[in-house]
């Protein structure tokens, strides 16, 4: 899945697509989508995309305890099979399985999430593998892959010939939302648990979102300020949205309060250098 930065990419797979096929939305006779393993990790959390594979696939099968004592010889273990031989994670999500004592039809469903990290934050030498091992999963009868993507990087990933084939293989584009979709994202969460709503809140909270890239991301944090401000009586208000400073202010003030917090000298530099690193800044963007 690829699209700008900010419009939902990961929510709609965290919180769409993954809840329906638990709810069992691929069926055939009695084998479903509701016995598969989901196993998220983003290519840069750990100390290689590997290391990342590793501790995620640990959380999607509990049934495969690692002691505290041996965990990191796990992990080793783990990364230098998958560095050396891509195919072994085959060999290993079937292992995981039978040892889960999942049902025949069960599959492996991978979620790599901000995928651009792979351009970022992961050496070349682990990128290739990584790739190869893309493929691995592509092939695999009971692995599937998710992705998601910026589409800032689109040019770097299918600068490489095998990316390049496996996007073509299956591509959604996702549009940043639009401001009735936006709407409907304020409202639906809010109705499904109950809340109410002061009469044209949720239209004022879209008008001050905008569509910018990054706005939804925006949205999102004002909403659940919102509902930690005035949830129990389970009404969202003018006034509690007033308090937390809309949509523009609440993540402002969250922030402003943040660094009052911190005891530190020279903070204020300090923050410059914490802004430097999280740019990221080539010769084309």
């Amino acid at each position: 899945m690829v699209a700008a930065s900010g419009s939902g990419k990961s929510s709609l797979v965290a919180a769409g697509l993954i809840p329906r096929l638990k709810a069992n939305a691929i069926v055939s006779g009695e084998t479903g989508s509701k016995d598969w393993r989901f196993v998220r990790f983003t290519p840069g959390q750990a100390e290689s995309p590997f290391a990342a594979l590793f501790n995620a696939l640990c959380e999607a099968f509990p049934e495969h305890p690692v002691s505290p004592f041996l965990i990191e010889q796990e992990k080793e273990g783990f990364v230098a099979s998958i560095r050396k031989n891509p195919t072994a994670l085959v060999t290993i999500s079937e292992a995981l399985l039978r040892e889960a004592k999942a049902p025949a039809w069960t599959e492996v469903l991978f979620f790599i999430d901000q995928f651009e990290e792979l351009f970022t934050l992961v050496s070349k030498p682990d990128r290739t593998v990584f790739v190869i091992l893309l493929e691995v999963i592509h092939a695999a009868l009971r692995l599937r892959c998710v992705i998601t993507m910026r589409s800032d990087f689109t040019a770097q990933a299918i600068d490489n010939p095998v990316l390049a084939n496996l996007l073509n293989e299956g591509n959604y584009m996702l549009a940043v939302p639009t401001a009735g979709a936006l709407i409907e994202m304020i409202r639906h969460p809010a109705d499904r648990a109950g809340l109410s709503w002061d009469e044209g809140l949720p239209e004022c909270i879209q008008a001050e979102t905008g569509n910018d890239a990054g706005a939804l991301a925006l949205m999102a944090y004002a909403l659940d300020e919102l509902y930690q401000s005035s949830h129990a009586d389970r009404r969202l208000t003018f006034d509690a949205y007033q308090m937390i400073g809309g949509v523009e202010g609440a993540i402002g003030k969250r922030a402003e309060s943040a660094f009052d917090k911190l005891e530190l000298p020279n903070k204020d530099r300090i923050l410059q250098r914490v802004f430097r690193e999280l740019v990221t800044v080539n010769p084309q963007t």
